[in-house]
């Protein structure tokens, strides 16, 4: 049953709120019992909600809230730790399986080379998957941080891009990828760092923004409370992962201004808001300061202040 009340808000018989999905949320509500929407997947955030038309949601100990419809990534949903976006769909928890570590490694499957970004991967808290968003199964935690990183580069998505034909990214594609094998992680990059070293701590702060994903931080060695989700210190550290990474795969930096100029979007949305390409700037300035630091035998200095979190080995 349903009712209205004064303000014409939709309330149930039991006086908890009505919200767009037609499954309403109440106190008792189980965060296993919603089933994740590919649309919600962002590059490592399951906390997307642009374009989302159907409401989003906030947890806390007591109870669940709805805010408005008409969100954005400027907003500020993201930097509460209890947030989550709101599911399109749910299930019976019963359906929900978990595969390991209390966490799912999922991509948007439905893209387009014409996108801003074409390969977007993410750890999500156990829950349901549809079929656009599958479910990627690896041996370690590590290997799936690593993957995660991968994914979401530039140089990475370059590759994919100039392979998507349509608006999937079709298993074949994905299994021909040239995501470097484990053992390439673990080769010296900077003095005594490793890739492996320099990726995952960046990877964990990006990810672990709620405590939704508490198990993914825990298998990696982290204990303490989920990152606050800063814009400025994200950009800087997925800015350095991308300079990694075009430092792994052994490109240039002409070759990296190449493969830049292929992301019109992202080069557009700079230019409008910032007055250049603030995205390829930014990461070309990194890699040069990393080619530094290899050639002159010296440590790297890091543009995160403070720095990333040092992780047991």
């Amino acid at each position: 049953g349903e009712r209205r009340t004064e303000n014409g808000e939709r309330r149930t018989e039991n006086g908890e709120r009505r919200t767009s999905n037609p499954f309403y949320i109440g106190p008792n509500t189980q965060r296993s019992d919603l089933s994740r929407d590919r649309r919600i997947l962002g590059r490592f955030s399951v906390r997307s909600f642009r374009g989302m038309g159907w409401g989003t949601r906030a947890h806390s100990s007591t109870s669940a809230m709805d805010v408005s419809r008409k969100v954005d990534h400027e907003c500020n949903q993201p930097k509460n730790r209890d947030y989550d976006a709101h599911p399109r769909s749910w299930i019976g928890a019963q359906e929900c399986v978990c595969l390991s570590r209390g966490v799912l490694i999922t991509m948007r499957k439905t893209t387009n080379s014409t996108n801003e970004r074409s390969t977007i991967l993410t750890p999500v808290p156990p829950s349901g998957m549809s079929d656009r968003a599958p479910i990627l199964h690896l041996d370690s935690s590590v290997s799936e941080a690593l993957l995660v990183a991968t994914m979401n580069s530039f140089v990475l998505d370059y590759v994919a891009r100039n392979s998507i034909g349509g608006t999937d990214l079709s298993y074949f594609i994905l299994k021909q990828l040239p995501v470097p094998n484990p053992s390439d992680f673990l080769k010296p990059f900077i003095l005594n760092k490793s890739y492996k070293d320099f990726i995952i701590p960046r990877v964990l702060e990006l990810v672990y923004t709620a405590k939704s994903l508490e198990n993914f931080a825990s298998s990696l060695g982290y204990s303490g409370s989920p990152f606050a989700w800063n814009e400025s210190r994200r950009f800087i550290l997925r800015s350095e992962l991308d300079a990694v990474f075009f430092h792994l795969y052994g490109l240039d930096l002409s070759e990296v201004d190449h493969v830049m100029e292929t992301f019109p979007i992202v080069k557009r949305k700079d230019e409008n808001r910032w007055g250049n390409y603030r995205t390829k700037i930014t990461i070309m300035k990194m890699y040069h300061e990393m080619q530094e630091a290899v050639d002159r035998g010296v440590p790297y200095r890091t543009w995160l202040d403070p720095e990333p979190v040092r992780l047991p080995s």
